[in-house]
């Protein structure tokens, strides 16, 4: 695996998705309030964070690949956060559209006692309700296309924030037709109408709605596999199961990965971070096996740490390295 770490450095990835921003309110508990049977919590500090398909970036550029990201942001001060942010990771931005009032905001509310970790206490979205010009839309689909050519992996990943309608979703079909590189496909809310993947990666509660399965058992969970492998065309299907793991299937030969850890302080953006994992890992030539357990080691590093996390290659070896010890 040694050998897959470091062949995993240095890739480039077009990566198609909805960039968001991630604010942070980090609170102190307080005491319960005599109003309603809710917390009271003193607020200390407000934190900005690139959210969605930047925190996928985020990891990508953690593990050492060059990123070149194709979305939409909104033309104000939180779209150009999101702008900024990129360019002090050290990737173009070329590939991003700013239309006014396009950005959306995960504002989470995170409360804890002064000596242990926070925890998110609630979430409140803000979610725009613009649409892209034509004229725009076709640049980026022609500019996206020129770089599909060049990469080693291409990420598409659908939030659902509004960028994959119908003529987007058709775009990404068309991806396989113009590179040999992976297309890795992780949609929210509508995965069942992409095609065109080499790798899908839902998690549970996704698998659930598209097969019409319940994935308490393991022969179900097989079985959710072998349907998601017809329902959507994709060669291959890892399953995220959250604290239980994942489920790596290869043209129908499924293979459960235990998690990782079974320490969890904040799961928030751990998907991307096993996202971005995967596909480097897969594009560096692990076997689909391999490559999951390489993103399942990966979002076991990113749930220990507070807020959305990123995890470096160095990370990873060494988890590996104590997980070989013990």
């Amino acid at each position: 695996m040694t050998s897959i770490f470091e062949r995993m450095t240095g890739q480039t990835v077009a990566l198609l998705g909805d960039f968001a921003v991630d604010e942070y309110l980090l609170c102190k508990t307080s005491r319960i309030s005599r109003e309603a049977p809710v917390l009271v919590l003193d607020f200390e500090e407000r934190m900005l964070l690139a959210g969605c398909a930047a925190n996928v970036l985020a990891n990508l550029v953690a593990l050492q690949a060059s990123v070149i990201p194709f979305g939409v942001v909104g033309n104000d001060d939180e779209g150009q956060f999101v702008l900024d942010f990129i360019k002090r990771q050290g990737q173009t931005t070329e590939g991003l559209l700013q239309v006014p009032g396009y950005t959306s905001r995960k504002t989470r509310v995170m409360g804890g006692a002064l000596y242990s970790p926070r925890q998110q206490i609630a979430r409140i979205d803000y979610k725009h309700s613009r649409t892209v010009p034509r004229e725009q839309r076709t640049a980026m689909k022609n500019h996206f296309f020129e770089t599909c050519t060049e990469v080693d992996a291409v990420i598409v990943a659908d939030f659902g924030l509004g960028l994959f309608d119908a003529g987007m979703i058709e775009l990404v079909s068309q991806i396989k037709d113009i590179t040999s590189a992976p297309v890795f496909i992780d949609s929210r809310y509508q995965l069942g109408r992409f095609r065109g993947a080499t790798v899908i990666t839902p998690n549970v509660s996704e698998a659930e709605n598209i097969t019409d399965l319940d994935t308490s058992s393991s022969d179900q969970l097989i079985e959710c596999c072998t349907r998601l492998h017809r329902a959507t065309g994709a060669p291959n299907v890892v399953l995220k199961r959250g604290k239980m793991g994942m489920v790596a299937s290869c043209q129908g030969s499924a293979r459960i990965i235990p998690a990782a850890t079974k320490t969890t302080v904040d799961p928030t953006g751990a998907g991307d971070t096993a996202l971005a994992a995967l596909a480097l890992a897969y594009a560096a030539g692990a076997e689909l096996g391999e490559a999951s357990e390489i993103a399942n080691m990966a979002a076991g590093i990113s749930v220990m740490k507070e807020t959305s996390a990123t995890v470096s290659i160095e990370e990873l070896m060494n988890f590996r390295k104590d997980m070989t010890v013990d």
